[in-house]
């Protein structure tokens, strides 16, 4: 389906357990927790700046086989250990134009310290980890123009189905003896997908912004290999095109862009691999959503098929759809993995498709057949799933006189906006300089199946063709089951 394609130096701060107040308002399990909070000194060279967070983050979960280990395993799952090792120098010149010297610098550091610890990590493993977000995330944005003084609030949902509660922190990047930014991270991706631009004393009153990126997948033909392949490879191309990683794209953007308007500038223009939605929240009232394209902001509806098109969608974006502003009349803002400016969604999608004479459905499932290797009900994955609605129905339920953090919290924390596959929550505002993420533990089991052929075949795509001469022999072995 489409919507499947998604201690010992302890630094943490006492400023963490802010958030435990909140803790009672989240309708999930007792072991939700506020994330641990590190900081980063950019001023160090790259190679040092991690390796402290790396091991105070395992003291705090009883080491490296409950923390790094899990995932290290499962990306032995796409690429056998064996070939990992036998290949790594391949494997790692192939990565660096993706993902850059620099950090390339620090994930020699984690690797450093794995070794130190007596556990053997490729950095080439690192250096791939990095490329996964274009791949696998289902997300959910809301920005609220606070009641009491008009700040933007800002949050967001990570949905993922890897066991990645041990390695999520918080993390306030310092240059200077200041803090410029603050993200969370899954430690060992050293991209930025959810962060927060602070404001500082070398920068105007003002300055700073908040933003996250959300998966945005974008129809494409796929005959005989399936559309599931074909959206890969279009991502595969755009890298090969120069189209950047997302995780290279917001850190860079947030490190550079003091400002909400300097920073949509560049969010809007840079390159990306994959198309994406951006979520943005200004420190004096603004707010955006930038649907992006792999060559700036979108041109074209996720539906891409002439049946899509005829049937369901309603037009393809403008420019104010591509560039959503939150106008000075409005309190909210909403955006989860589909385009906002169709009234179409899942279910009324399913609808449509129900409604169709039998020769009428029989053309469309072998026009997506020969196009798409799929069938026409498969069009409604390219819908809202119901998430994006519920979120609006809880806001204007709890009306804009009460539009708080901790409104915003219980928003965030209700079913089907807080789903099986939530990793985080963050809350943040740049107007106020706060900013918060709880951990999510489900103690559920998901399958990852298709995960680990996505990115296998995105490897085998990107990676240099010696390495995967015994490509078909992967095809039979065992896939990870994930605990998340």
């Amino acid at each position: 389906m489409l919507r499947s394609l998604v201690g010992s130096e302890m630094c943490i701060r006492d400023r963490s357990m802010t958030l435990l107040p909140l803790l009672p308002l989240l309708a999930t399990a007792l072991a939700d927790m506020p994330a641990p909070e590190y900081t980063l000194d950019l001023d160090l060279p790259p190679s040092q700046r991690w390796q402290h967070i790396m091991r105070s983050q395992m003291s705090l979960h009883g080491g490296y086989n409950h923390t790094f280990g899990p995932l290290v395993e499962f990306a032995q799952h796409i690429i056998p250990a064996e070939t990992w090792r036998k290949y790594d120098l391949e494997l790692q010149a192939a990565a660096l134009p993706f993902v850059g010297d620099e950090v390339t610098e620090e994930l020699s550091g984690i690797q450093i310290l794995a070794r130190e610890l007596g556990y053997e990590v490729q950095l080439s493993l690192l250096q791939w980890f990095q490329i996964f977000y274009e791949l696998m995330m289902q997300c959910t944005g809301v920005l609220v123009r606070a009641s009491a003084d008009g700040a933007i609030l800002h949050g967001r949902n990570m949905d993922i189905g890897l066991p990645l509660e041990n390695i999520t922190t918080t993390v306030h990047w310092t240059r200077a003896g200041e803090t410029v930014m603050t993200s969370t991270q899954f430690l060992g991706y050293v991209g930025l997908h959810t962060g927060m631009r602070r404001s500082n004393s070398n920068l105007s009153a003002g300055a700073g912004w908040s933003a996250q990126v959300n998966e945005r997948i974008v129809l494409a033909a796929g005959p005989v290999i399936g559309y599931q392949k074909g959206i890969l490879l279009a991502t595969v191309a755009g890298l090969l095109d120069g189209g950047r990683i997302v995780g290279r794209y917001l850190r860079d953007a947030m490190l550079s862009a003091p400002s909400f308007k300097d920073a949509l500038g560049v969010l809007a223009s840079n390159k990306l691999a994959s198309p994406m939605y951006v979520i943005v929240g200004g420190a004096k009232g603004e707010g955006a959503v930038l649907t992006r394209g792999r060559d700036g902001l979108a041109t074209v509806a996720q539906d891409t098929s002439v049946v899509g098109r005829a049937m369901l969608q309603d037009r393809q974006p403008s420019t104010q759809d591509a560039e959503r502003m939150l106008g000075s009349g409005d309190w909210y803002m909403t955006q989860t993995n589909w385009d906002s400016w169709l009234n179409t969604t899942h279910a009324s999608c399913a609808s449509v498709i129900a409604g169709l004479a039998p020769w009428e459905l029989k053309a469309c499932d072998e026009y997506h057949k020969i196009v798409y290797e799929a069938s026409c009900a498969d069009l409604c994955q390219l819908y809202s799933d119901g998430r994006r609605e519920k979120a609006i129905e809880l806001l204007e339920a709890g009306g804009r006189s009460n539009a708080t953090s901790d409104q915003l919290l219980k928003v965030m924390s209700t079913a089907p906006v807080l789903n099986g596959g939530t990793a985080f929550t963050s809350i943040m505002s740049a107007q106020r300089g706060t900013y918060h993420t709880v951990v999510r533990h489900h103690g559920t089991s998901q399958h990852q199946d298709n995960l680990v052929e996505k990115l296998r075949f995105v490897l085998e795509a990107l990676g240099p063709a010696v390495v995967f001469e015994a490509a078909h022999e992967w095809s039979g072995q065992g896939v990870a089951h994930t605990q998340e």
